[in-house]
């Protein structure tokens, strides 16, 4: 395949990609998730703290490119509590969300929740990653997200 088609299929996907966010980005998204504390999650960052108007990971650009399993585009959103940990350099707070919006395909979503006593094991991060918008498919201690970010420990987890 020629790079000139490369290059077109990726600006079509990358199309494709922001229309379908623009579907859940600072609207009510269907919170389909098989536990409460997931449920209350989606429901903090979609609809009572719009996660789309929080800060960005500084140093980075809306429409970054990822990393894997992330995608190939994405969007690294932090609430306040997580943005002033990042200047405190002493690790995250109690309370630090981080949202990974993946805009290189469906819309799929990861969400780092900092929750003292969860999970010492994983730096007490509850992780939650959704497919096809705020649907749920993984939360809580996720063996897949625990296997990529351990390599960060130091980071407090954070790659």
């Amino acid at each position: 395949m020629s790079r000139k088609w490369i290059v077109a299929l990726f600006v079509v996907s990358l199309l494709c990609g922001l229309q379908w966010a623009r579907t859940f980005d600072g609207q009510a998204a269907t919170i389909a998730a098989p536990d409460e504390r997931a449920r209350q999650l989606v429901a903090y960052v979609t609809i009572t703290s719009n996660y789309a108007e929080w800060k960005t990971w500084p140093g980075s650009e809306k429409l970054s490119l990822g990393t894997t399993p992330h995608g190939l585009v994405v969007t690294i959103y932090l609430n306040d509590t997580a943005y002033r940990s990042l200047s405190e350099a002493k690790g995250m707070a109690a309370g630090s969300m981080i949202v990974v919006a993946d805009y290189g395909g469906p819309t799929a979503f990861e969400l780092m929740y900092k929750l003292p006593g969860y999970n010492p094991e994983g730096g007490d991060w509850y992780w939650l990653s959704s497919k096809d918008g705020w649907t749920v498919s993984a939360f809580g201690r996720v063996d897949s997200c625990l296997g990529c970010h351990k390599a960060a420990k130091d980071r407090d987890y954070l790659r």
